[in-house]
């Protein structure tokens, strides 16, 4: 599942907002930390991962077979846009080596049962580039996928311990501007605050008083992912997906007017958990039906057939159907709730529910202004 990830330019856009843009940034700069640790900055850092994969991209565009080998135009390209020093950094960051190979793959080692470690994410989506006999090469363009996509946020998280929890303030800020371009009527965790008490389990977001939504810079373990039986997910998301649903979405349904509401529960990275009733199977019954006991909810509020986890690349796409075809964003969970009804129309995961809705490209402005910094090199490969 992880391979079969994909990239387009707002892959990459979407990075330089959250990790650069001024309008989400909190109270912790990633961008300094980052250059503290690596030598580079966040935007160089990008331009050059977004070169490596135009780099490799052009061989199917050009129509010939993809070799993975990086010859000696890619490292003019990378040196012209960085200078020598910073190529060179860009490279060894990204690269593996007869020298470090054994202590990168120790490191990113997690999983004891050998059976299971086939099913482990490679240590190459981290480092996919390997120098041997004199030659470098990536040895798979999903694997390049997969470094594009998550790279800062696996190094960073590895590396900074302050950096979950400034990603988490900066989602939310991060989403409040695609609802402010798509024009959604919506209320923020400071207004409920007001309205309920700093102490009370208010939520991220409130959207057109129909909609509940709360932001989790989260991700699974590696071997819960491969491995996810009740009882890992339920000690692993407990202070998470189930905090999320029961104590915070769930709470403030009840607060609520008295009807139906529908909950999203937006991660980072992609949770492979399936849809609302086989997470529901998983683990969240048990756990969530003994805090509704506690705390006298009523979870027809907002059952879980009504509970969609997204992840930031499907939390975008939503908005562009919504901006696209001028629907309502409750509908369009609603026709996703119908759909999962019937085992012919049920959808593993929540995006493929958007494909009748043809977002092929994205208009949201913060994206579109974020990419402009990328598309001089676009061009310039293009001739």
């Amino acid at each position: 599942m992880y391979y079969q990830e994909t990239v387009w330019w707002y892959s990459f856009a979407r990075q330089l907002v959250l990790y650069t843009d001024s309008e989400v940034k909190h109270k912790y700069d990633i961008n300094r930390s980052f250059k503290k640790l690596t030598g580079i900055d966040i935007e160089l850092f990008l331009q050059l991962m977004f070169a490596t994969w135009m780099y490799v991209e052009q061989n199917k565009l050009m129509n010939y077979e993809y070799s993975g080998f990086l010859e000696e135009g890619y490292y003019e390209i990378i040196v012209a846009l960085a200078g020598e020093k910073n190529a060179q950094k860009f490279i060894a960051l990204l690269s593996i080596t007869e020298q470090n190979a054994k202590q990168a793959i120790e490191n990113e080692s997690k999983i004891r049962d050998y059976d299971l470690q086939v099913f482990e994410v490679s240590v190459f989506t981290k480092k996919p580039i390997i120098h041997l006999f004199g030659h470098s090469f990536i040895p798979h363009k999903s694997i390049l996928n997969q470094t594009v996509n998550h790279f800062i946020y696996d190094f960073m998280k590895q590396n900074d311990p302050s950096f979950t929890e400034e990603l988490g303030r900066r989602m939310e800020k991060y989403m409040e501007l695609g609802l402010k371009d798509v024009n959604i009527k919506y209320e923020t965790e400071t207004d409920l605050k007001k309205k309920y008490g700093r102490a009370e389990n208010v939520i991220d977001f409130i959207l057109q008083d129909e909609i509940l939504v709360e932001a989790k810079a989260i991700e699974l373990k590696q071997y819960t992912n491969i491995n996810p039986v009740s009882q890992l997910l339920s000690n692993e998301l407990k202070s998470s997906i189930v905090k999320g649903y029961a104590k915070q979405l769930l709470t403030m349904a009840n607060k609520l007017t008295n009807k139906e509401y529908f909950g999203l529960i937006i991660t980072y990275k992609r949770i492979y958990l399936g849809g609302p009733e086989d997470v529901w199977n998983l683990f969240l019954k048990e756990a969530v039906t003994e805090i509704a006991l506690e705390m006298d909810l009523d979870i027809s509020r907002l059952p879980y057939q009504n509970l969609f986890i997204l992840d930031i690349d499907t939390w975008d796409k939503l908005l562009q159907a919504s901006k696209n075809r001028g629907a309502k964003i409750s509908n369009i969970l609603k026709k996703a709730r119908k759909n999962n009804e019937s085992a012919e129309t049920k959808k593993f995961y929540f995006d493929l529910h958007l494909e009748e809705y043809h977002v092929n490209n994205y208009s949201l402005k913060h994206l579109t202004k974020a990419y402009d910094k990328f598309k001089s090199f676009e061009q310039s490969n293009d001739t």
